[in-house]
């Protein structure tokens, strides 16, 4: 019986330390997977925006002329229509407002804070000056990027984008809203033909204008 008793005993020990190790893998993995669901969070990128050069001629005066196609993405990744601009020289400058929100929103993936959010104003060249930009967005009017989108998300944002230099000035306005930061960032590169340009947001950061060849197979023309 003494056999017995301790043959159970250890039996039983051994399954509580078993199941106890097992318990404590489940929880180190389920810890690891929401880590690194948080470094994807903080580290992301989605992209906002592509432009490629449709034409680029100099005109009778000697300046080098852009025309440019421009496709702006909403926040679910789906393509807004396209806009034709046409700007003067070869550096192009997409005039941008960015607000980025504080850690703690983007860590709890919080529906409205969640990521950094950037409204396009204005496109010019280098020949032209800021205050000449074209508008992307219709002045007065809603940004395309609401289009579809949450109605709660809607009215935040707008609202946010309606009180955008308070916030860049008053900390305490900053705070009540869970912002960051709220600023003007105007990226810029030289533009060639047969290159896509790419604007991204990082998600708890800025713009960025990253650039590469246009596939192979958008060059080809069809007999």
């Amino acid at each position: 019986m003494l056999v017995l008793s301790a043959a159970a005993g250890g039996g039983l020990w051994y399954y509580q330390q078993t199941n106890s190790t097992a318990a404590q893998i489940d929880q180190l993995e389920a810890e690891k997977a929401v880590l690194a669901d948080l470094v994807d969070r903080l580290s992301g990128q989605r992209r906002v925006a592509e432009m490629i050069v449709t034409e680029q001629n100099t005109n009778e005066d000697g300046v080098l002329v852009t025309d440019l196609l421009f496709v702006e993405y909403d926040t679910q990744g789906d393509p807004l229509p396209p806009k034709s601009f046409t700007v003067l020289g070869d550096s192009v400058h997409v005039l941008s407002k960015v607000i980025t929100f504080e850690r703690g929103y983007i860590e709890a993936n919080d529906p409205m804070r969640g990521q950094s959010i950037a409204l396009f104003m204005g496109i010019h060249g280098g020949a032209e000056a800021p205050e000449d930009a074209h508008p992307i967005d219709p002045i007065g009017g809603q940004p395309d990027i609401y289009a579809g989108e949450n109605p709660n998300i809607t009215t935040f944002e707008a609202e946010l984008w309606e009180k955008f230099w308070d916030l860049a000035r008053d900390e305490e306005l900053r705070a009540k809203y869970g912002v960051q930061t709220a600023g003007g960032e105007g990226p810029w590169t030289i533009f060639r033909p047969d290159t896509l340009y790419t604007l991204t947001l990082a998600t708890d950061g800025g713009l960025t204008l990253e650039q590469q060849p246009v596939p192979a197979i958008f060059r080809v023309k069809a007999d």
